[in-house]
């Protein structure tokens, strides 16, 4: 409302006050200028009959000198008679120069009547008529009867005038009376309006007065309401929640917070035209029961929180929080619902990546649990294994071609091979196991798997089995063990074909890859060059419950001792841990596929020396000091040296080395790494090389590649000989290590 300003407002009361004056004056002026015009009406028509009542008694006294020049004509009679017609004639002629025009009452009628007769008589009084004279009875007669005439007829217009001057009177009262109530009455409205003015005016002043008020809390409330407005929309603009209001009634959406365009990728405007486009947006296998819960929502009048998945217009897939409050009226029914959704991808992927994470923890430290106790046992079965392995392999050094104990040394020599590969696959399943790492290409290992008789004897039992291959001509080579690789190879092409029931096919792949970002499969797969070993199959796949634990060791759905030890796929996994790549796995009920991701390397393959013949591995007299706290093992060793040329000798501590070293010049220390009770082999070692810096060692253990081993060999020890020991790797590290210059 526009409120009129305190200059026009001042005029506006100064302009007030002048009417209110101006108006009593000019009604105070009326009525003193009516009441005047009633005093003087009377007075004026008293003034005007009263003239007429001195003619009309002066018309009177003629009437009676006529009367008298008649009874008695004489000549003083006569004069006397024309002095009163000739006053009466005066008197007339005032009347009609006064009244004629501008007269209240028949002034005009009266002289009309009288003024003839007088003239009449003036004339007859003065020269006579027809012939008579003035005196004479003839004229005074006609005079007399002429004036008498008159006479009557004004005295009777007087008394008509006299009727209509009190009639006039009355009447002029009657209408000033009226016009002054007229006046008064239009006065006092003119007062009560001007007082309706002035209380309006004094009332639009408090109404004004209000209406600022009123206004400046309109302004502040507006301004807090815009400075509120401008919050909410600052923080709906903002943060990353989707704020969004449902009308129940007319089952449409009111309000949705800008950052729906930026979770759903749709724009606001075709929500709010069309409602079906939020439930078109869910994902079709959540799309049932996020409806479901809103209907939940309709119907109870309860709030509820829902997680579901949207498929966004470009085809990516979002997880989406959605917690719903419904709104209800007086009467309880609910009117509206208002909810906040939440983007929650990312918390869903670090939850599947912490899930994956803790699942792989817990898979490593399963398996590092298993690996201590494999290698536990294969430090013993090795122990073991060294009197099955090794002394068969010098029997037969010495038997005849046709000695009856050949066969059964053999078999017992056969035997213990497998023990120990078995043994072998425990140290890997233990992790750190010693390896020679040498650059390779998986094609090679892959063709040489295929022309092993190990491939040939597992297809005799699986005729109905084929195996293809698609090997990347340009293949990048890899740093790695050529035995465990080819250990790998063969246990994931035995499982494939055992996989399969009757008719089916494996196919071998390899090809170069490179990951630009992480891959989450089996494994977490970083972002690298590759080299991928493929190896699928069209086999009833493995379960979901089995494939988190096909990796475990022991763990295996064959028939134990029959088809498998349990131990392949845990070979395969430690295999690939131990050269720092990774594995994954697909499988339906139709198929399945091994991939396994091993690093590249920009190095060039070497080409390998053929096995060398038991004489070129045979040492001149050099002395070999064997360390090892089990004096089988000590003698075993020995026993080797020596048939190897070497001269030998054997301690069980790594106390009484050093104190063998301290009195008698050795060339080269055989070191077992795991001694007890004692100092155990880098220690000992370490000591040695304080009293001889240049002493030469080859490690040998039964266990893994520890810590130790590592300190061991950076302080200058040779190679890593696994136990059990054979003739041939002790003939070619004995060769290899002394053959080196002394540090």
């Amino acid at each position: 409302m526009e409120t009129i300003r305190p200059k026009p407002r001042l005029l506006l009361w100064t302009a007030m006050i002048i009417i209110i004056i101006a108006v009593i004056t000019t009604i105070l002026l009326t009525n003193l200028t009516l009441r005047t015009i009633e005093e003087n009406l009377p007075n004026k028509l008293i003034s005007e009959l009263f003239d007429l009542d001195l003619i009309l008694e002066d018309l009177a006294e003629v009437v009676t000198s006529v009367k008298m020049a008649r009874l008695r004509p004489t000549e003083d009679n006569l004069t006397l008679t024309r002095e009163k017609v000739e006053s009466v004639y005066h008197r007339i002629a005032e009347i009609r120069d006064s009244y004629v025009f501008d007269n209240l009452i028949n002034a005009s009628t009266f002289h009309a009547v009288v003024a003839p007769a007088i003239a009449d008589l003036k004339i007859w009084l003065t020269e006579g008529v027809s012939g008579y004279g003035p005196q004479s009875e003839e004229v005074t007669g006609i005079a007399l009867d002429r004036i008498t005439k008159a006479f009557e007829k004004a005295r009777a217009l007087n008394r008509d005038s006299q009727t209509t001057a009190q009639r006039m009177i009355d009447d002029q009262r009657r209408r000033l009376g009226q016009f002054l109530f007229n006046v008064n009455l239009l006065f006092i409205l003119t007062i009560l309006i001007t007082f309706c003015m002035v209380y309006m005016l004094v009332r639009q002043g408090i109404l004004e007065r209000r209406e600022v008020a009123a206004q400046i809390d309109r302004n502040r409330f507006e301004t807090s309401l815009q400075e509120s407005e401008a919050r909410f929309r600052e923080v709906v603009t903002n943060i990353s929640e989707v704020i969004w209001l449902f009308d129940v009634g007319k089952q449409n959406v009111i309000y949705v917070s800008p950052a729906y365009e930026k979770i759903w990728g749709r724009p606001i405007a075709n929500l709010y035209s069309r409602y079906a486009e939020w439930p078109e947006s869910i994902h079709p296998e959540d799309r049932k029961q996020a409806q479901a819960a809103f209907a939940q929502d309709l119907a109870q009048g309860s709030g509820s929180s829902r997680e579901y998945r949207i498929v966004r217009p470009d085809g990516s897939v979002r997880w989406i929080i959605d917690r719903s409050f419904p709104i209800g009226n007086d009467n309880g029914q609910v009117v509206r619902i208002t909810g906040i959704a939440k983007d929650i991808t990312e918390r869903k992927a670090a939850e599947k990546a912490l899930r994956v994470s803790q699942e792989k923890t817990a898979r490593s430290r399963k398996m590092e649990s298993l690996g201590l106790l494999a290698g536990g046992v294969a430090h013993d079965l090795n122990n073991i294994l060294s009197g099955i392995v090794s002394y068969p392999e010098l029997i037969l050094l010495d038997l005849p071609e046709n000695s009856p104990l050949k066969k059964p040394i053999e078999t017992i020599h056969e035997a213990g091979q497998r023990a120990a590969a078995i043994v072998q696959d425990l140290l890997t399943i233990a992790r750190g196991v010693a390896i020679t790492r040498e650059t390779l290409n998986l094609n090679h290992l892959v063709n040489e798997y295929l022309n092993s008789p190990e491939y040939e004897n597992l297809l005799q039992y699986h005729t109905t089995v084929t195996v293809d291959t698609d090997l990347d001509c340009e293949l990048f080579n890899i740093s790695g063990s050529r035995v465990h690789l080819k250990k790998v190879m063969m246990n994931l092409v035995s499982n494939a074909v055992e996989a399969i029931q009757g008719h089916g096919s494996v196919r071998v792949s390899t090809r170069n890859r490179y990951v630009d970002k992480p891959l989450q499969g089996y494994d977490h797969i970083k972002i690298g060059e590759y080299v991928v070993l493929s190896v699928s199959d069209d086999g009833s796949g493995i379960a979901a419950d089995d494939l988190s634990r096909i990796f475990e060791p022991f763990y295996t759905r064959k028939v134990m001792g029959r088809s498998g030890t349990g131990l392949g796929l845990a070979v395969v996994w430690n295999v690939l841990q131990d050269h720092e790549g990774y594995i994954n796995v697909t499988s339906d009920a139709n198929h399945t596929e091994f991939e396994l991701y091993f690093p590249i390397t920009r190095e060039s393959m070497v080409d390998t020396e053929s096995p060398k013949p038991l004489e070129a591995l045979n040492g001149c007299g050099e002395t070999v000091l064997v360390v090892d706290d089990m004096v089988t093992q000590g003698e075993i060793a020995c026993r080797m040296l020596t048939r190897l040329g070497y001269r030998a000798d054997s301690v069980t501590s790594g106390e009484a080395a050093i104190a063998y070293v301290k009195a008698h010049p050795v060339d080269l220390l055989l070191l077992d790494m795991i001694m007890d009770p004692g100092i155990n082999g880098r220690e000992t070692y370490e000591r040695i090389k304080k009293i001889k810096p240049g002493q030469k060692a080859i490690i040998v253990s039964g266990f893994a590649e520890t810590g130790d081993v590592k300190e061991a060999q950076r302080m200058g020890a040779g190679q890593y000989v696994k136990k059990p020991l054979t003739i041939e790797r002790l003939g070619i590290a004995l060769k290899k290590e002394l053959g080196k210059e002394s540090v």
